[in-house]
């Protein structure tokens, strides 16, 4: 397997949370990265017996239902800013602003290829408006 560079911005307060975590669980912020990465693809452990799959890692799938669950529910995901959501469909299934703890309890929810998004947190007043 060819090793390839990944880089990812990120803000001081995460940076820290990142290393302390790595640090927690006795592992470098690489090691933890490749986890979480192999964790997110669903090739690094199975899903429960007992859950029901509605796709196969590695099998190409659609995500137009979460894509739409996001643009339907935007005015809501201000409720969610800071945290990750992990949708299935059309539902959201597991949310918090830990991931691997978003991500645990969306795998003991039979989700095995999990779609996440990060809500970004806003500071201050926001007005949207449009135009």
């Amino acid at each position: 397997m060819k090793d390839h560079h990944l880089s990812i911005r990120m803000s001081a307060e995460q940076k820290e949370s990142l290393e302390a975590k790595a640090r927690e669980l006795g592992m470098t912020c690489g090691q933890l990265a490749r986890k979480l990465l192999a964790l997110g693809s669903g090739v690094a452990e199975e899903a429960p017996s007992s859950a029901r799959a509605s796709h196969e890692p590695g099998q190409a799938r659609s995500r137009e239902a979460e894509l739409r669950w996001l643009r339907e529910n935007r005015t809501q995901l201000n409720a969610y800013g800071g945290q990750w959501l992990i949708l299935e469909g059309d539902r959201l299934v597991a949310h918090g602003s830990d991931y691997l703890d978003v991500l645990r309890k969306a795998r003991e929810k039979g989700v095995v290829v999990p779609f996440a998004y990060r809500v970004p947190e806003l500071e201050g007043e926001v007005v949207w408006m449009g135009l």
